[in-house]
């Protein structure tokens, strides 16, 4: 056991040299170009506003094909659409993300660096998917049918923060 131990210690002291790296040197990350941040600055406000406008309308009752979606993810894995859609959303955000992860690598391996943040197609995959994760996190997605009443409530923990909104 101590030798265990000892072993991972050593391997935490010791810097490890990256056994890729050439003999040349690489060179430094650079920042971004204003054009590159204005760029990303919009994509993320458009995928906002577009996501804002699904939550709100879909709280309203204007946006229907949300309650379509949760009833059809209900039916396929069993459990409430209130809850099965957000995770079926956020597992094929991950899996965007994730796809972009390894074409990002694989890019890398064979380029080196990249002179921008948005200098591959695989950043934009990347981006995309980690959006959709931040966006399912942020909106607490919740089906009109799961809003507690005072008869019955989605299930036993649930808070209220208005008249409309419920969290578990």
């Amino acid at each position: 056991m101590k030798s265990i131990c000892a072993a991972m210690l050593a391997a935490l002291i010791v810097p490890a040299t990256a056994a890729a790296q050439g003999s040349e040197k690489a060179d430094p990350a650079g920042g971004a170009a204003i054009g590159e941040v204005i760029l990303a600055t919009a994509m993320a406000t458009v995928v906002t506003a577009v996501a804002l406008m699904i939550v709100f309308g879909h709280r309203s009752g204007r946006v229907k094909f949300v309650g379509r979606a949760a009833a059809h993810a209900e039916r396929l894995t069993g459990v409430p659409g209130w809850a099965s859609l957000p995770n079926v959303f956020v597992g094929a955000a991950l899996l965007v993300a994730v796809i972009g992860m390894y074409w990002d690598i694989s890019l890398h391996i064979d380029n080196g660096r990249d002179p921008g943040p948005l200098a591959n197609p695989a950043h934009y995959l990347i981006l995309f998917g980690l959006f959709g994760v931040l966006s399912r996190a942020c909106s607490r997605w919740r089906c009109r049918s799961a809003a507690p009443s005072r008869a019955r409530r989605p299930c036993a923990s649930t808070t209220t923060g208005t008249r409309r909104w419920a969290r578990c």
